[in-house]
């Protein structure tokens, strides 16, 4: 690894191409993930190394509020920073009901304080990865802190990276891993990001990587509001 901050694949096998499939989860894991995160099972654990994923042990974020507020967001469409400033997100696969083909964020409209620190907590369920063109500044964590699976990173290499939550006006960039594949479950890669926003305003933001349809992967849900493109409201 050249950098020890860097999310390393230690598995090519899942790389996306253009015409790329979505990403499938096993058959068994709608149950387990539903009740799971009812009772707030999947924890956002700290880990040593950067290929771990989280357990039902002691962590320092859960997802038992995480998980209720992104229920309540899917159905209001927004969702707000509470009492503790932390933004829970799912990026959700056709297999846990999304739309064939389209990965999506639940929620797209997100609000929170301006001035203040704020902490995004995104679970990613899609599996399969989506390469970013040579030399694209996307990979590399901008605008705040990152730590996935509790460990803190600077960037996500290529061969391991599914999307990213941008917003080029802000200078914020999060750069997200795939979900590992375990057989007969898909346990999602846990992002927390940190960040302070300076300016109030109602901002786009956009997934980079070539995640939706056509021959360049930027159509479809890449392109499309509600899917991997939404609103952030700073006021």
């Amino acid at each position: 690894m050249n950098d020890m901050n860097e999310l390393a694949s230690p598995d090519k096998g899942k790389e996306r191409t253009t015409n790329r499939k979505p990403a499938i989860l096993k058959g068994r894991l709608l149950l387990g993930v539903t009740m799971a995160l009812a009772a707030g099972g999947i924890l956002a654990a700290c880990s040593s190394t950067p290929s771990a994923r989280p357990t039902s042990t002691s962590a320092n974020l859960t997802t038992a509020s995480a998980a209720s507020q992104v229920q309540s967001s899917t159905s209001s469409g927004e969702s707000t920073a509470g009492a503790a400033d932390v933004i829970p997100l799912m990026i959700q696969t056709e297999a846990i009901g999304g739309k064939k083909g389209w990965p999506r964020y639940i929620p797209s409209t997100i609000a929170i304080p301006a001035g203040k620190q704020v902490t995004l907590i995104i679970f990613c369920f899609d599996d399969g990865s989506a390469a970013l063109p040579a030399g694209s500044p996307y990979n590399k964590v901008e605008g705040g802190t990152e730590t996935i699976d509790g460990q803190a990173v600077t960037s996500v290499s290529n061969s391991m990276i599914a999307h990213t939550f941008t917003i080029a006006s802000l200078g914020i960039n999060v750069p997200i891993p795939v979900a590992t594949d375990s057989g007969n479950t898909v346990i999602p890669s846990v992002v927390t990001f940190t960040f302070t926003p300076s300016q109030s305003g109602t901002f786009t933001w956009q997934c980079m990587t070539p995640c939706g349809s056509g021959p360049t992967g930027v159509g479809g849900s890449m392109a499309s509001d509600g899917y991997m493109k939404g609103v952030l409201k700073i006021a």
